[in-house]
């Protein structure tokens, strides 16, 4: 488990501003030798998003004199922001390592979904990599965690 907080900034290189903050706890479980086959890892993270109301108004408000009748106004608070879905699977080859995951986003129930800003309440998203092995210690030891 883990329960990060972060703070935004922004910056047109004449000032800096403190644009909010967020809170992301966040579970995550890693399985070794998963999915029935030696040597497959699985990961899997869930996570909650919490925002302060700087933060939702940065990204996500539309002030009453930028309102137009395609884009009304709307003043966010602050609140819950969402969750996001996170599997992944890896393997070390000899010569190589290969690596996947998928990515479910959610907004969802958010105290911004509304804005007329978010165009999608969920993404889902994924990647593949391959990295290969130039060099390894002929030593091997079992990392901890």
């Amino acid at each position: 488990m883990r329960l990060p907080v972060r703070t935004v900034f922004s910056s047109d290189f004449s000032h800096v501003r403190q644009a909010g903050w967020v809170f992301q706890p966040n579970l995550s479980l890693d399985f070794k030798n998963a999915l029935g086959s030696r040597g497959w890892n699985l990961g899997l993270q869930g996570s909650l998003i919490y925002t302060d109301r700087r933060y939702n108004r940065y990204f996500y408000a539309v002030d009453p004199i930028l309102a137009t009748a395609d884009r009304p106004a709307f003043d966010p608070s602050g609140g819950y922001g969402g969750l996001n879905l996170l599997a992944a699977v890896s393997k070390r080859f000899p010569g190589f390592w290969v690596g996947g995951f998928a990515k479910w986003d959610s907004v969802g129930g958010a105290v911004f979904a509304d804005s007329p800003l978010v165009k999608t309440r969920s993404n889902l998203s994924g990647g593949l990599a391959i990295a290969w092995i130039l060099g390894a210690s002929s030593a091997k030891v079992e990392a901890g965690n």
